[in-house]
């Protein structure tokens, strides 16, 4: 339901209350809803995510916690894939390290610091 805008407003309209309220009242009903009911599921999705990536063994190696991290990540955001890049500023490389699903052997072990979106995050800063 978060992962895209028109799920949520799709969600909110097969609502009983939805459809028949119009205006103010639609908003009053709309925060009261998503307090009592959306805000609460949402929190307690996430208090769940936290609570599995918390369960990874801190005795796997830095490669497998990540690997593990980016599966909990691709999962709660309905993703395709996710990847974990660090930036060696001894080299200057982007090495990629731990992604899911776990393709290492497919993925470039440095990534491009130019014409790349992380490559562009690494000198940005941001």
């Amino acid at each position: 339901m978060w992962n895209i805008p028109e799920d949520l407003v799709k969600s909110i309209q097969k609502e009983p209350w939805a459809q028949s309220c119009q205006g103010q009242d639609f908003w009053t009903r709309l925060m009261t809803w998503f307090k009592g009911i959306v805000l609460p599921e949402f929190l307690g999705d996430i208090s769940k995510q936290v609570d599995e990536i918390i369960e990874i063994s801190p005795d796997l190696s830095e490669q497998e916690i990540l690997t593990k991290a980016t599966r909990h990540m691709v999962q709660f955001l309905d993703a395709m894939s996710a990847s974990v890049r660090i930036y060696d500023p001894n080299t200057e490389q982007m090495l990629s390290y731990g992604s899911y699903p776990y393709e290492e052997h497919s993925r470039e072990k440095h990534i491009p610091l130019e014409e790349t979106i992380a490559g562009h995050v690494v000198k940005s800063r941001r």
